[in-house]
């Protein structure tokens, strides 16, 4: 798994201690609905969804938002009978793409959905068609009895055969041979169905002539002039080619197919060409997009829309949370350039927005920039950390010690981010509210969990005073885009090279991993201890370890964990407004002290690992069940270690494997599922209870169940023709 690295260019091969283990999991929901997802989160955001106090409600439901209760006479409240229409909603307050139940749509863009290649993705399933009755409910107030083997027997007499017909198969025809006739490959039978052009930039195709963007439509740039196409006439998005990783900038933008999780790599052998050239920022600041679908650079005359320079973070890549966002006017002022052995301001990252209106056209297209220094020659004393305060001109960047370039690989990464212009179609607060909708966020399912999603996770927060229009207390804070681990092995194979940061700034660090729903995962990394090292340990001192505000006993910094993200949402779609859709992570506290034995070199009851189990089920409908978190918990596991090593200096070193286990259990239910019918309507007359035997009726508890008048006539006309007719026989 190619994971995001801000390490130093000479470690970039370095052994990473990781693995990760993807559980072989059922697969509800078609894999094509969560990449229509368009996440509330881009290159800089922040850490935590925001919210207003005013909006916090507490619906203490079980029945999830976005699910109709089939039971008519329970109220949402306990309802379990439920089914759910809309799995592709992943966008609280947005539109999805192509997914025409979402109540965030607009009606042009619906139509416009219906009309695409795409067409509305999560049709539902059609329902299984059950072909066998089982015996035990013929005549359930006088049931059949049989014995030992006899049951499989009798239920097979109880069978409607699907397919009644004396076929016996059904076969392939074995068509003639066409060798040396190449006149088939022109006609219907001897074509595909589709054409590679189909997938080239600027091909038509069976598109139309609609100036307004389908998904999937390439997005036309030029120069900043406008005088002429730029990049071969589209927008690129440079992702890694198969020559070994190299940035291949023929990869262009298309339209609703953001770009994530992005990294390529710059081979380079003159750093000042290519100073000049690939790691230059204006080669993608200096542009101007076609506001409207074009198939050519002609035809978008009038419709160009300049690329704004956004915000510009210069990155150290030596020291870890150094960054800072710089005071940028111009793009004058983050002109890439070459000096003294230097590339200052060399593109790190690129990530591109574009904002369309629900109608398919561009409004504004901007880039943020992530800039660092690079040179090729070796530092002579150690890199000087940059000061904590942001610069307030770009001149006070030439102070930084720039990052040596030793090896001729440098790592950048690309991004493509969609953002709808214009308001909620939602008429209401209230309806907002139904639909949990009020906090702009991305799901990870509608409502049940979605496997490879992010796993929803928060800190409960509460208000002391209540508003005119909400009396709810708590809410959550939830962080984006979920639940994360301390991942060590992300930056480097060593615990002793990360740097902890116990505050909520830590989890936008390149030191933590995503958790995502579904995906058991091991992480670690190895800690070099000398035997100094080893008993202060032991003993609850030393620079390797911290404390935790709920645990007597000390903890390694690589196994650290924030307390307060102890709340964990129960659906994909738990909204942040209502803390009744969280449920609480347990931390079962370690109460074993380590004990030193400095005659056997030991030490007991020492933490190495930290594990999370999260434990989930089905609820719903058997043909569209819906995964929910029912528990979840983290505990510390200790072991005995021991000091092999004879040698006491300490620049002898021991290794020391710490790790943290993630883990995704499905809950075993004891009971099968269980049936609901509809209670039977409004009768009229009333018949014996097993006058249709051995055919069972939908009746009520009573013994005697009623039917209509003009159904008891039918089939009293039923009986008699079918008496007479066996009379004639």
């Amino acid at each position: 798994k190619l994971k995001k690295s801000k390490m130093h260019q000479t470690e970039m091969w370095k052994d990473i201690l990781k693995i990760h283990i993807l559980c072989a999991m059922v697969f509800d929901i078609h894999a094509s609905v969560y990449e229509n997802q368009i996440e509330t989160h881009g290159c800089n955001v922040d850490n935590y969804y925001n919210f207003d106090w005013a909006d916090v409600y507490n619906l203490n439901s079980q029945m999830p938002q976005g699910c109709k209760c089939e039971k008519k006479s329970s109220t949402d409240s306990d309802c379990i009978t439920f089914d759910c229409e809309c799995s592709c909603d992943l966008t609280a307050g947005a539109c999805d793409y192509n997914c025409c139940c979402d109540p965030d749509c607009s009606t042009s863009e619906i139509s416009r959905f219906e009309q695409s290649d795409y067409g509305c993705i999560l049709k539902e399933n059609e329902p299984e068609f059950q072909q066998c009755y089982d015996a035990d409910r013929v005549n359930e107030r006088y049931n059949m009895e049989y014995a030992g083997t006899s049951k499989q027997s009798l239920n097979d007499l109880l069978c409607v055969e699907a397919e009644n017909a004396d076929v016996k198969g059904t076969f392939f025809r074995n068509p003639e041979s066409y060798e040396g006739n190449i006149a088939i490959f022109d006609e219907v039978n001897g074509k595909k169905e589709y054409n590679y052009g189909d997938v080239i930039p600027g091909d038509s195709g069976e598109r139309g002539t609609s100036s307004v963007f389908y998904r999937g439509d390439a997005i036309r740039v030029a120069t900043s002039s406008s005088t002429r196409s730029a990049f071969g006439g589209f927008l690129p998005i440079p992702t890694s080619g198969v020559d070994g990783g190299s940035c291949i900038e023929t990869n262009y933008a298309h339209w609703m197919e953001p770009m994530r999780n992005n990294i390529c790599y710059r081979y380079i052998d003159d750093l000042e060409a290519s100073c000049n050239n690939e790691l230059d920022t204006s080669r993608f600041s200096s542009l101007s997009v076609c506001s409207s679908y074009a198939t050519s650079f002609a035809s978008c005359s009038g419709n160009w829309i300049d690329i704004e320079v956004g915000e510009v973070t210069y990155h150290h890549m030596d020291t870890e949370g150094t960054d800072y966002i710089m005071d940028v006017t111009s793009n004058e002022d983050i002109m890439t350039q070459y000096s003294n052995n230097m590339c200052l301001y060399a593109l790190y990252e690129s990530c591109f927005y574009i904002y369309y209106t629900p109608e398919g056209s561009i409004t504004k297209a901007v880039v943020d920039f992530t800039v660092t220094n690079l040179t090729t020659q070796l530092p002579t004393a150690q890199p000087t950390p940059l000061p904590t305060a942001q610069p307030t001109n770009v001149s006070s960047l030439s102070t930084p010690t720039p990052t040596p370039l030793i090896s001729s690989i440098f790592q950048q990464s690309h991004s493509l981010e969609y953002i709808r212009n214009g308001p909620s179609t939602s008429s209401s607060s209230e309806s907002e509210r139904d639909k949990g909708n009020i906090v702009l966020r991305g799901r990870s399912g509608n409502p049940g969990y979605i496997t490879g999603l992010p796993l929803l996770a928060g800190s409960k927060v509460s208000s002391s005073t209540s508003t005119a229009t909400s009396t709810a207390s708590d809410a959550i804070q939830a962080l984006i885009p979920g639940l994360k681990v301390y991942d060590a092995s992300s930056s480097s194979s060593s615990c002793s090279d990360i740097n902890l940061f116990n505050d909520e700034a830590s989890s936008s660090s390149s030191l933590w991993s995503n958790v995502n729903f579904g995906e058991d995962m091991i992480t670690g990394c190895i800690l070099p201890i000398s035997y100094e090292n080893f008993t202060d340990m032991c003993s609850q001192s030393g620079p390797f370890m911290t404390s935790l505000p709920t645990m007597n006993v000390k903890v390694p910094l690589s196994l650290w964990m924030n307390t307060s993200h102890n709340y964990i949402g129960i659906f994909g779609n738990a909204d942040p407004l209502d803390s009744s859709q969280w449920i609480e992570m347990v931390l079962q506290e370690q109460t074993n002290v380590p004990i030193l034995d400095l005659v056997e070199r030991t030490c007991e009851y020492f933490i190495t690992s930290l594990h999370y189990e999260f434990l989930y089920t089905k609820v719903g409908t058997l043909n569209n069940p819906q995964k929910k978190i029912i528990g979840a918990r983290t505990y510390y596991e200790t072991e005995t270690i021991t000091y092999i090593s004879e040698n006491n200096h300490n620049q002898n070193r021991q290794n020391l494997m710490l790790t943290t286990m993630v883990t995704f259990i499905e809950y075993n239910e004891p009971e099968k599922p269980f049936s609901y019918s509809p209670p039977p309507p409004p009768i009229l007359l009333s018949v014996p209870y097993d006058m249709f035997y051995p055919f069972e009726v939908n009746a009520a508890s009573s013994s005697r169940f009623s039917l209509s008048s003009s159904s008891y006539l039918l089939m009293i006309i039923v009986s008699t023709l079918t008496c007479l007719f066996s009379v004639n026989l």
